[in-house]
């Protein structure tokens, strides 16, 4: 009957057991892993085990500080075992960092009064003694970040059961975290995406009407005056003066020939096919220093590269986004674009010295948003470095894809 009796009790354990892993596992599934979650599980934790308290300690980023995120304490008086953080290297001569270092769970069995005094368990206004503990590790995604920890005022009180069922809730506890590390990283990517479906929309948009307006006030402007001069020319009897009226129409039809080329060009320039791709770049930023008044030095290898063309676009891009930027905003004296080859890559170096960016240009800056999506659509790296003294400098690497 005594035995019978002992083994209903071991089996409801089991169960309260089995029920408070099931209700984490369940906090975790319905992404509930909030700090009021995880004050209750401890506290559930901490009553089947009949601890006194239960706490979850996790490594800072750097992984140089531990400090207790979660605690919960029968008393009432929930207090952190280790006070806010504590540097790890304080800890190296304790058992606590053969966790840390081999994810080797820790069962003590009769703790010091001096194991108690470093651990910061007995204070003054604190006075848990504190005998035995039990202590499991959590993994957040592959690496072991922290430890989950019960400790009692009575000698021996865990057995390796315990400490097996601590495993188990570690290991949940990791997966906890991990999830609401992919949670975060999906909520600032899903906000990333939609920073870029806004400036390619308005980088469109401003295409759009760029467009138009050019459409309208040369090509549109000059179909104009060619409907008007064909009019006359219906309306004329002279050959002579028909002849030159004719004339004057042809040269209206080249030079809108010509405008048309150029606004084409300049939505995808054709020329950029040919293997003279450094040479049309040192014209284009030649013509560009001209025009601003700002000496503007091009650099690169004096054998032509090998560009893709689907990099020569971004190439192109970029200087002409990067040398208006100067030459509207920046107030320098001085530009150096560099172009360069460097492990199967595309470097490019746009730099001034002038007054820097101003406030609010990366985020607010729909060109150099535009410039940034265009390199990481094609799995390149944009880095943006400006000051007030030091002017600024924008260095772009792009793979060549073979």
């Amino acid at each position: 009957m005594e035995n019978i009796q002992n083994h209903k009790q071991l089996y409801e354990e089991s169960m309260q057991r089995l029920e408070i892993i099931s209700k984490i596992s369940g906090a975790i599934a319905l992404d509930k892993n909030s700090d009021d979650v995880w004050q209750k599980s401890l506290e559930d934790i901490v009553s089947i085990m009949g601890a006194n308290v239960g706490s979850i300690y996790l490594l800072k980023d750097n992984k140089k500080s531990f400090y207790c995120a979660y605690e919960f304490s029968d008393s009432g008086n929930a207090r952190m075992s280790v006070v806010n953080e504590i540097d790890v290297n304080l800890l190296k001569d304790m058992p606590i960092m053969d966790l840390l270092a081999n994810g080797k769970s820790i069962k003590l069995d009769d703790i010091s009064n001096d194991l108690n005094q470093k651990l910061n368990l007995y204070s003054d206004d604190n006075p848990y003694q504190y005998k035995s503990s039990i202590c499991s590790p959590i993994v957040i995604g592959s690496t072991i970040d922290g430890a989950v920890a019960v400790s009692s005022k009575k000698p021996r009180l865990f057995s390796s059961d315990d400490l097996k069922v601590l495993d188990s809730i570690g290991r949940i506890i990791g997966t906890a975290f991990y999830n609401r590390q992919l949670l975060v990283e999906l909520i600032e990517n899903k906000n990333e995406l939609n920073k870029a479906f806004i400036a390619i929309k308005e980088v469109r948009n401003s295409e759009r009407t760029r467009l138009s307006r050019e459409l309208h006030d040369d090509i549109g402007q000059r179909l104009t005056s060619l409907s008007i001069r064909l009019k006359a020319i219906q309306q004329e009897q002279d050959i002579d003066i028909i002849s030159d009226r004719l004339n004057s129409v042809r040269f209206l039809v080249d030079g809108a020939l010509e405008e048309l080329k150029r606004i084409l060009q300049d939505l995808r320039p054709s020329k950029l096919a040919s293997d003279q791709t450094v040479n049309i770049l040192r014209e284009l930023i030649s013509e560009i220093a001209c025009d601003s008044g700002i000496p503007m030095f091009f650099e690169a290898p004096e054998n032509q590269i090998n560009i893709p063309q689907s990099v020569e676009i971004i190439i192109f891009r970029s200087i002409q986004e990067g040398v208006t930027n100067i030459i509207k905003h920046s107030k320098a004296s001085l530009a150096r674009i560099t172009l360069s080859c460097e492990d199967q890559s595309i470097l490019l170096n746009i730099q001034d010295n002038g007054i820097g960016l101003p406030n609010g240009a990366y985020e607010n800056g729909t060109g150099l948003i535009g410039m940034k999506e265009r390199v990481l659509e094609a799995q390149g790296e944009l880095k943006i470095s400006s000051t007030k003294t030091d002017g600024t400098a924008i260095t772009i690497k792009l793979p060549i894809i073979i």
